[in-house]
């Protein structure tokens, strides 16, 4: 009988001990349970200090400083940076706010808090700190997961309130090219890789086309305020690096320089995956721009630039023009009427302003280049008489001598001055004459 109750009372024992054990489980399933709770709540704690010192945390550490109202990079104190971008990301911080708690969390790495995660530190004038990490990003509930230093709770917070705070430190850097006033700007030279650099100078506000051709030839003005304009537009889209011997980025060689009042210096290292590195007048520091932006230069073709009008002379200098082809000879002579108007007599038949000014136009825009010659040297063995020549007799004794030789049913040699690098058109050569011609009957 006492060996029945021992045995009873063994059992009920046992299913006490498991009872126990059973609620214990429950509990700490109820522990471990997550609970979530809507509540919106400022989780900065710094939000009503001034924030003085930030490090941010993108698989190596990258630590601000602000000195005055000035942040800078406490390793790269000269790298500057956009003042603009670096105070919305503290703002950012300051003003997080969640939209939800979640508690009791076993595994925080299953919402993207793990040792990969984002992580940034700020810091008060008294050393005061607080470290958020940035988890996963829910787009379709536009919500982000986010831890603070010890705290127990796992906070959402709505996406893109804090979007700006996943931009990237490389990017935070100041995409402005610190370049002179473009008034200011009297020389640039372009140099693609190993091809002739193309350089533009100003000389008495006119733009010349210098050291390409034989003799430096006008430019087109909205051309070169068009090119002016790109380089402008150029800015420095995020930070590389710096340059050291083991990594130049290509700019030791570059594939592209621009220089701007020999003050200035951008170049253009190696280009790869559609971008392109650059350098900003010597320094240490290497960006990275959109390859696309600099296809432009590369491209510049010198002869687009020149002025194709072979000569466009100053009227107030000029006292005489003539013009001869096979067939006959043209004399403009120019002199000043009372009132200080070039007028002009023309194979003795006098011709008023209007006139003058119409003759002298159609000469200018009818000898024209049309095309680079391919073989230069062409006349250099044999120098072939011109079959038609305009001469230009200045004020001061000097001429400018344009003769034409034929070359083909299309084209003229141009020999200005004694030099032969281009073509003339035929056809606009043929119709002035015919003016000319008309201008006598």
């Amino acid at each position: 009988m006492k060996k029945k109750v021992g045995i009873a009372l063994l059992a009920l024992i046992s299913i006490g001990l498991v009872g126990s054990y059973a609620v214990k489980a429950i509990e700490e399933n109820r522990v471990y349970e997550v609970l979530k709770e809507e509540v919106q709540l400022p989780i900065c704690t710094l939000s009503n200090k001034e924030i003085v010192r930030l490090e941010v945390y993108e698989q190596e550490v990258t630590t601000f400083e602000k000195q005055g109202d000035h942040w800078i990079n406490a390793e790269l104190p000269d790298l500057p940076y956009d003042q603009e971008l670096m105070n919305e990301f503290v703002e950012t911080l300051k003003n997080m706010t969640s939209i939800e708690t979640l508690r009791y969390i076993e595994n925080l790495s299953e919402y993207g808090i793990n040792e990969d995660a984002k992580m940034i530190t700020i810091y008060d004038s008294e050393n005061n700190s607080q470290t958020f990490k940035l988890g996963h990003i829910l787009t379709d509930e536009n919500k982000i997961y986010v831890s603070i230093d010890d705290d127990e709770l796992l906070y959402s917070v709505p996406y893109d309130t804090v979007s700006k705070l996943f931009t990237k430190t490389s990017s935070l850097t100041s995409k402005v090219l610190t370049l002179p006033n473009i008034e200011a700007i009297n020389q640039i030279e372009i140099t693609s890789e190993d091809k002739k650099p193309i350089i533009l100078n100003m000389k008495d506000d006119v733009w010349y086309l210098s050291d390409y051709y034989k003799e430096g030839r006008l430019a087109v003005e909205e051309l070169v305020g068009e090119t002016l304009d790109q380089i402008y537009a150029l800015d420095k889209e995020s930070y590389v690096g710096i340059i050291t011997e083991a990594e130049d980025y290509g700019i030791s060689k570059p594939s592209l320089t621009i220089k701007l009042n020999q003050e200035i210096t951008l170049q253009f290292g190696r280009r790869e995956n559609g971008m392109v590195y650059i350098r900003f007048n010597e320094e240490p520091y290497v960006y990275r721009i959109n390859e696309e932006r600099i296809k432009v230069f590369d491209n510049i073709d010198p002869f687009n630039l020149i002025v194709k009008e072979v000569y466009i002379p100053n009227v107030d200098e000029v006292i005489q023009i003539e013009l001869v082809n096979p067939q006959a000879t043209y004399t403009l002579d120019l002199s000043k009427n009372d009132q200080g108007v070039s007028i002009s007599e023309f194979n003795e038949v006098m011709l008023d302003a209007g006139q003058t000014q119409e003759v002298i136009e159609n000469i200018v825009k009818s000898i024209c280049i049309e095309a680079l010659l391919q073989n230069p040297q062409i006349e250099v063995n044999g120098e072939r008489k011109a079959e038609i020549t305009v001469t230009y007799t200045l004020k001061d004794g000097n001429k400018k001598l344009i003769e034409l030789i034929p070359y083909d049913i299309h084209f003229y040699i141009l020999r200005l001055d004694g030099q032969i690098e281009f073509a003339v058109g035929k056809e606009q050569v043929t119709q002035l004459f015919n003016k000319m011609a008309q201008i006598l009957k």
